[in-house]
């Protein structure tokens, strides 16, 4: 039982009751994140994390992740951090669970930064490994070894060394971020609430350390993957092989053609295309145009793609005429 590594999940209260919807809602989403960040960089290894028993009085969170490796013979677990493990496995094990909740605090601190914006630089470099003993004392790592970390640097001159992983998450992990927003939106729903730690009960200073006034700029979007409601794709050469012509046409006109495979409404902008129509030049089911199209999507938030709503030809680029045999150019 020697060798503990306690973290505790601690909420900022100045009351003596907790809302249980704060309680259930940030436990499911740290428990998310914990699992997210763990998949992404440690997917051989299986966790499972169970609460520990309140204390009397106490608004402190311990669990229990228990971390199963593919060899039943290596199983350690943590109580918030708490490692117990035999033989080798420990110092692997307590290593595992350092990164996962190291990722963490870095992706809580470049939120706190950022505010939702993006850096103004980014810089990668390479420092020495320290380490960090009971006494809270820092050492350079005895082998001389190192490692790459991100300057993160904003607009008012605000800095952050984050590591690589938290670095890449922050920018490319919806669900972490999407757990990480749920948790700072349930706390900050909450009235009592002034803020959470998550701690390291050999260290007084806590790992994670956020306050009310930060919830504001955490809750920001993430500009890395916040989405425009809608885009529009241009697609260049594309085929469009002839279905429906208006050969009155006017500005509500729709014209079909059918684009891969599908029959496809189309509203025309291209000038010198409309002007062929006007001065009374025809076509047949089979020509084929060669064109620049506008495809207009619109976000399904719930399936997170884009729906396209609206197609515009606008430009012709090459008429091929499958009646004729022969093809020409409007150009």
């Amino acid at each position: 039982m020697a060798n503990q590594e306690l973290f505790e999940f601690k909420y900022l209260k100045d009351v003596n009751d907790l809302d249980i919807n704060t309680l259930v809602d940030t436990q499911k989403e740290f428990n998310i994140i914990i699992n997210e960040i763990k998949n992404k960089h440690f997917p051989d290894t299986r966790i499972k994390v169970k609460i520990q028993p309140f204390k009397e009085g106490s608004f402190i969170v311990e669990q229990l992740i228990e971390i199963v490796e593919n060899s039943p013979s290596t199983v350690g677990s943590l109580i918030g951090g708490a490692v117990y493990a035999a033989g080798s496995a420990l110092y692997e094990h307590r290593n595992k669970i350092v990164k996962i909740i190291g990722i963490f605090k870095d992706l809580v601190e470049i939120r706190k930064l950022l505010k939702g914006e993006k850096p103004i630089d980014v810089q990668e470099s390479r420092i020495p490994i320290t380490t960090t003993d009971s006494n809270n004392t820092t050492a350079i790592d005895s082998h001389n070894n190192f490692t790459t970390v991100y300057n993160i640097t904003v607009a008012d001159g605000g800095t952050f060394i984050s590591s690589p992983e938290a670095w890449k998450e922050y920018q490319t992990n919806s669900k972490i971020n999407k757990a990480i927003d749920k948790t700072i939106e349930a706390l900050d729903k909450d009235n009592e609430i002034n803020g959470f730690q998550v701690i390291d009960k050999t260290n007084p200073i806590p790992v994670i350390n956020v306050n009310r006034a930060e919830f504001e700029g955490m809750k920001a979007p993430n500009p890395y993957l916040t989405k425009p409601e809608e885009v529009i794709e241009e697609v260049n050469k594309a085929i469009l092989h002839v279905k429906t012509i208006d050969y009155l046409p006017n500005d509500k006109s729709k014209y079909e053609f059918i684009y891969k495979e599908k029959v496809q409404k189309f509203k025309i902008t291209a000038p010198s295309f409309l002007a062929s129509l006007a001065s009374g030049e025809r076509f047949g089911k089979g020509d084929i145009l060669v064109t620049k199209l506008k495809i207009y999507k619109k976000l399904d938030t719930a399936k997170d793609v884009y729906i396209p709503y609206k197609y515009e030809l606008s430009e012709v680029i090459e008429i091929k005429k499958d009646n004729i045999g022969t093809q020409g150019t409007l150009f």
